[in-house]
C-alpha cells in the first residue's frame, strides 16, 4: 500500500484550506470539499478509491479539518 493518497489530500488541505476562509468559499460543506479534493486528485492521476483506501471517509476528514482550524487553525493535526 502506498501512502500517495494521504499525502495528496495533506497537500490539498494546505493549499485550500485556511482558518480564515474555511476553505472554497467559508461556508462550503464538508461533502463538497470532499468532492472537490477528489475531483483534482483525478485530475492528478489519483483515484477515488485510493484515498479511501487509506484515510477512509474524506467527508469526515473534512469535518476534522473545519473543526480543527476553527479551534486552533492547524490542519496537520486534523488529517
Amino acid at each position: 500500500m502506498t501512502t500517495r493518497g494521504v499525502e495528496f489530500v495533506f497537500l490539498w488541505l494546505n493549499a485550500h484550506f485556511s482558518s480564515s476562509n474555511n476553505g472554497r468559499g467559508g461556508d462550503i460543506s464538508p461533502k463538497l470539499l470532499a468532492e472537490f479534493c477528489f475531483a483534482d486528485a483525478k485530475k492528478a492521476g489519483i483515484p477515488e478509491a485510493e484515498i479511501v483506501e487509506e484515510i477512509g471517509n474524506l467527508e469526515v476528514v473534512m469535518r476534522r479539518v473545519i473543526a480543527a482550524t476553527s479551534k486552533r487553525g492547524e490542519i496537520d493535526k486534523a488529517v
